[in-house]
Formats: C-alpha cells, structure tokens, sequence
C-alpha cells in the first residue's frame, strides 16, 4: 500500500470527505471514529474539512501567567491545513472571536472550533474559513490566554496530537494517524482519475 506524507493525507482525506462524505466513511471505518458531540454551530453549516489537529485550551489567568499571547500561539502552532480545536469552559467565555480566527486563517488553517463559545458571530463569517463553535456569547475571555496542549478531551472523544479531523453536515470523525495513513492509502488505491490528478499534481506521493 502506497504511503503518504501529511500533505498527500490531507489531499486524500479531504477530497473523501468532499465525494463520500462522513456517512459513507462511517460506514467503512466503523462507529468508533465518530465523535458524538459535534459543534452544534459551524460556519457555513455545510463546510467539509478533513486535517490534522493541533490542540489548544484556554486557561484562567493564574495558570497562564507567563503565557505569550493568544495570536502568538497560533501564529507558533498552526500549519498550512491544520485545524485548530480550542477547548474552552463555559466560566471563560468565548474561546475566540474574529481576529483570533482570522490569525488562525492567516495561519492557513483549514479551520478552527471549540467545544465552548465563539463571539463575533456576524464577522466570523467573513474570515474566510469554516468555524465552529456551541453558541455565541459576547464575553470577552479576558487574561486567559490559549496554550497549546498534546490531549483534549472535546466532542465525546480525547484527541491527541497527530490525529486527524473529519467534519461535514452530518458530523465529525476522528482518525488516529496510523488509521489516517492507512485510509488515504486503501483510498488511493481505489481511486477514479480525479483522486489520482490531484495527488499527481502537487507531488506529495513518497515513492
């Protein structure tokens, strides 16, 4: 079977998510890629998205002290066709509002969602890139700043670094790497001419 590096994954998974969509992936992969709690609000509704994951929380003033800022963090973490998962408690308020996720596009995020609340919600919907969130509040998280983490636990399940975020209109999946690596591979190879010009075209096949 033909192995990827994390472009030709991403290539592979998202072009899925696109022509297949979660569903159908379910089907194949089984019920335990599901993640059973999804965003209940992502912008726009019908975005499909497939990434690796880089992971966040927001954290109380005391324990982020010496923490650099919320854009820096981003700016430090985020890479071309991630997709940002800020965790968020409700004490907080909102996990990001605009410019936080126009930092995020900035970044080339493919996307970025919390499983707490976002703020600016008419102006999130200009910044160019699907974001998700469980409502909308106006509370400013004001000196809790974002820290990168390795583990969350959102959406009813525990995501680690390295895995990978499946997302359409009928939910979310998550993919470990090594099922990530072996699912764009068994993809690959049953794939039409589109699939295979996609991934011929930007070069990302290791041989």
């Amino acid at each position: 079977m033909e192995q990827f590096d994390d472009v030709g994954i991403e290539r592979v998974l998202r072009w899925a998510t696109i022509e297949r969509g979660t569903a159908d992936l379910s089907d194949s992969l089984g019920p335990g890629v599901i993640a059973p709690s999804p965003p209940s609000r992502v912008y726009p509704s019908g975005a499909a998205v497939a990434g690796k994951v880089v992971l966040f929380r927001r954290r109380r003033p005391e324990e982020a002290e010496e923490a650099p800022s919320s854009f820096d963090v981003l700016f430090r973490n985020v890479v071309a066709g991630s997709i940002a998962l800020v965790h968020c408690t409700p004490d907080i308020g909102a996990a990001f509002g605009s410019n936080l996720a126009l930092q995020a596009a900035a970044c080339r995020a493919q996307a970025i969602l919390t499983d707490g609340t976002c703020r600016d919600s008419r102006l999130l919907q200009q910044v160019g890139i699907p974001v998700g969130s469980n409502g909308t509040v106006p509370t400013r998280p004001t000196g809790c700043r974002m820290t990168p983490t390795d583990t969350e636990d959102m959406f009813g399940v525990t995501w680690r670094v390295g895995d990978w975020l499946l997302r359409d209109a009928d939910g979310v999946l998550r993919l470990d790497s090594e099922l990530a690596q072996r699912t764009a591979g068994e993809l690959a190879e049953s794939a039409g001419a589109e699939l295979v010009a996609l991934l011929s075209s930007v070069s990302t096949r290791r041989r």
